[in-house]
């Protein structure tokens, strides 16, 4: 066995079992009634890092999505009719409007369920858009 692989394995037990006596100890000295809360309140945490990290991909794929449609707008628009052009800007300026105004400390389930029904909105409607747009394509607004 190589010395430093020795050395890293010592290493590793006694932190391990640092942490477990550390546990146990602290274990020791907690009521029943205060393991139950903090296991409740780890439960909370948890649930409240899970949102948050959906709504901040949710954001993030929102901005991307913003970001591929303003392109595409600006080297397909003249290939869409009047009416479609409006409509994906309309749906454009609405996820715009919703992300301008996040503010994900103080953001709701019901805000998230809006950001991600204005993405679907758009997408839907950019559809045909997106399927014009060469993004390897170096001139902006021509057909």
């Amino acid at each position: 066995m190589h010395p430093a692989t020795s050395a890293a394995t010592t290493v590793r037990a006694i932190s391990s079992a640092r942490r477990t006596w550390c546990g146990f100890v602290m274990t020791a000295q907690m009521s029943e009634d205060e393991i139950q809360q903090a296991i409740r309140d780890a439960e909370q945490y948890a649930a409240q890092d899970a949102f948050r990290r959906d709504l901040m991909d949710t954001i993030n794929q929102a901005q991307h999505l913003l970001a591929q449609v303003s392109a595409a707008l600006n080297q397909c628009s003249k290939q869409l009719d009047k009416d479609e052009k409006k409509r994906v800007k309309d749906d454009e300026a609405a996820l715009r409007h919703l992300i301008g105004r996040a503010k994900p400390d103080k953001m709701t389930a019901d805000d998230l369920s809006a950001i991600k029904s204005a993405m679907a909105t758009l997408e839907s409607s950019s559809a045909h858009l997106m399927s014009l747009f060469d993004p390897n394509a170096q001139s902006g607004g021509q057909s």
